[in-house]
């Protein structure tokens, strides 16, 4: 007989940026992944401060560089209203990248599935 394998981790690095709106995704991980298993994954970020203009948006842009930055709150916001079962045990502000010389500013998410 065959059995199925499932993950105890899943890591995403430098993947998310190629995606807008994130609930479908968090949902389907929250599916797949056990009770105990983490997520991880990293964004780049969009910072409503130091970008005006964004308030009021859906909390995700798409940059000229053709990659998605999102909010911190709007990652808060998908995983604790679309995402019961998940918890997030650590969010860092981190440089996944240089471009042009210049630090790209993201975040490092990790998740637990309860």
């Amino acid at each position: 007989t065959h059995t199925v394998q499932y993950p105890s981790a899943i890591a995403a690095a430098d993947v998310f940026v190629y995606v807008g709106n994130l609930s479908p995704i968090l949902n389907k991980a929250s599916r797949v992944l056990r009770n105990s298993d983490i997520l991880i994954f990293t964004v780049e970020e969009r910072n409503h401060i130091e970008n005006p203009e964004d308030a009021g948006d859906e909390g995700w842009f798409l940059q000229p560089s053709g990659r998605f930055a999102h909010r911190e709150s709007y990652i808060r916001t998908v995983i604790e209203k679309d995402c019961e079962d998940l918890r997030i045990i650590s969010l860092e502000r981190i440089t996944p990248r240089y471009e042009n010389g210049q630090p790209i500013k993201g975040l490092l998410v990790t998740i637990v599935k309860e």
